[in-house]
């Protein structure tokens, strides 16, 4: 039996999160073309704006199949919202639908290496923690529904 959760989570996009696989099973048909990190601060997670400023997100997007999937998320930690992260870990697979496709992405947790609120962010990056407890307008219901998971894992529990 694996660890599955089913949600129904549309992005304003039209896309849709249907199903989370935990751990690291996920369906051998399906190979990852996406991913989302989850990285923790001392406060909450970490959420970045999209490129228009309409939505707060979890930092990722395509898959670089260059680069392990942990790799690339301390790749995109940085590039998205110009901080560092001490680790990286696979914590599951969501799938995703839109009107024409059916794709697979990773959520990968990463700690940040410092608090966040500590560092100035990058021009270029705009950023925020979120506890989880407060209604955030504009958040993505899809990176609300992941961040939930992220947040009921075991390596976020263990890392106090």
């Amino acid at each position: 039996m694996h660890d599955e959760k089913d949600f129904q989570a549309a992005s304003p996009t039209g896309i849709l999160l249907t199903k989370y696989y935990a751990g690291g099973y996920k369906p051998a048909y399906a190979p990852f073309t996406h991913l989302m990190v989850a990285a923790k601060s001392s406060d909450g997670i970490v959420l970045v704006a999209t490129d228009d400023g309409a939505l707060w997100t979890l930092p990722g997007g395509a898959r670089e199949h260059h680069l392990d999937c942990r790799e690339q998320a301390v790749v995109k930690l940085r590039h998205d919202a110009g901080l560092e992260a001490s680790r990286a870990a696979v914590l599951g697979y969501y799938r995703i639908v839109s009107s024409d496709r059916v794709e697979y992405g990773a959520l990968v947790f990463c700690v940040a290496a410092a608090d966040p609120k500590a560092l100035p962010s990058p021009p270029a990056c705009e950023w925020r923690i979120w506890d989880g407890k407060d209604c955030l307008m504009g958040l993505d219901p899809i990176s609300e529904a992941l961040a939930s998971v992220a947040w009921g894992s075991k390596p976020w529990q263990d890392d106090v």
